[in-house]
């Protein structure tokens, strides 16, 4: 087939894109089995599980959740891949044109109770059971949606601050005395899943906030996100919110007659949060001008 391809000529002055990506595929399957076969021995290599038609079926059915989603975040994805895998339906209807794959990448629930059945469980192998649970909570801990702690933050939320934080401590080196420094620095606990996402993402060179500090940046989060969208449109927005969020008790503990730290991490907070705010909504604004069916769009090169 490969020195078939190759033979093959258009009639125009374009060549066909597939024809050389067949190729292309040919080859590297011929050079995959090679490497196979004489490095590690392999007697058999199975073609069907090399192509990604599973998991383009799998983001096509995520992608039409909820009408027509092609560009979902992160708890977006999350919600969706939750309901596909909880109510199957990612199973194929009966008219498709491609496989039923996903079966493969999933387990049903029903199999799932048959399995974990008292009446079973003698009969069933320990190694097939232990497989099997661990199967399953895997699934079930990327599925799961996050808890929230006692300030009504997510997981995921507290991880973002406590990213934030961090960069509020760089910003307050050498603009505060050592006793404020060593207040609101902190170092970095592996058992604390609030640090998980600085820890990936820093490689040993993002700070990390106290305890005191991440507890003072979620009070004015919190507060932040109450009065953010009564006063967006007003004037001299700043000055509104610093002289609210000024008043936290919190920000007593972090008081200094000669550094005003507390003024400083609501100063450096507020510019990081209306930063954001103001992209968002700027962002809003303009989808809503130029926004165009995107089934059209797609269609518009045809």
């Amino acid at each position: 087939m490969f020195e078939w391809l190759k033979s093959i000529q258009s009639k125009g002055p374009r060549t066909l894109p597939c024809l050389e990506g067949w190729q292309l595929s040919i080859n590297a399957v011929l050079m995959l089995w090679e490497e196979l076969s004489n490095t590690h021995d392999f007697r058999f290599l199975l073609t069907n599980r090399l192509n990604q038609d599973c998991i383009e079926n799998l983001f096509s059915i995520i992608r039409a959740k909820c009408g027509l989603r092609d560009n979902p975040d992160c708890g977006q994805f999350r919600a969706a891949f939750r309901q596909v895998m909880v109510d199957m339906v990612m199973i194929p209807s009966k008219l498709a044109n491609c496989e039923n794959d996903v079966d493969k990448f999933l387990c049903s629930l029903s199999n799932i109770k048959e399995a974990l059945n008292p009446i079973d469980i003698g009969q069933a192998s320990t190694s097939f059971l232990d497989t099997l649970a661990y199967n399953v909570k895997s699934i079930l801990s990327v599925c799961t949606i996050p808890t929230e702690n006692d300030q009504g933050l997510s997981l995921q939320e507290s991880n973002i601050l406590n990213y934030i934080g961090g960069y509020i401590v760089k910003k307050l080196k050498d603009r505060i005395c050592n006793v404020c420094f060593d207040k609101v620095v902190g170092k970095l606990e592996s058992d604390n899943c609030n640090h998980a996402f600085t820890a990936e993402k820093s490689l040993g060179s993002l700070q990390y906030p106290s305890t005191l500090l991440l507890g003072v940046v979620q009070h004015l989060e919190i507060k932040y996100r109450e009065i953010i969208d009564s006063c967006i449109h007003s004037l001299c927005i700043k000055a509104q919110i610093s002289e609210t969020l000024g008043k936290l008790e919190i920000l007593d503990r972090m008081k200094c007659v000669d550094c005003h730290t507390d003024k400083l991490i609501v100063h450096i907070m507020i510019n990081i949060r209306l930063h954001h705010t103001i992209k968002e909504v700027n962002r809003n604004l303009r989808d809503n001008k130029d926004r165009k069916n995107r089934k059209t769009i797609k269609f518009s090169h045809l």
